[in-house]
């Protein structure tokens, strides 16, 4: 058996919890550049979007792409928080329940 492998103290788990919620940040600004900032689209459409994304993240799994599973893992973050966003947005929106 190899070396034991060390735990990161609760400190470093917070650190790159911080630097992976900044790049998700970035992500939706580039996603907001790319396709616009409109955020009032309906939750079908946005359930298309993040399966979309979530399709990726499964080819990238198949594939053994580790560096592009990351790189979609980011994306459905972002789309993720958006739709937690519109969700906070819109209380009242015909077809939410809440």
């Amino acid at each position: 058996m190899g070396e034991p492998v060390s735990k990161p103290t609760n400190e470093a788990n917070d650190q790159q919890d911080m630097a992976i919620l900044e790049e998700v940040f970035v992500r939706r600004k580039v996603q907001d550049a790319k396709w616009g900032g409109n955020r009032n689209l309906p939750a079908e459409l946005w359930h298309v979007i993040l399966s979309e994304e979530v399709g990726e993240v499964a080819h990238a799994i198949l594939e053994h792409d580790m560096a592009n599973l990351r790189d979609e893992l980011l994306d459905v973050a972002a789309v993720a928080a958006v739709i937690i966003q519109w969700i906070d947005n819109c209380a009242g929106h015909p077809g939410l329940t809440e």
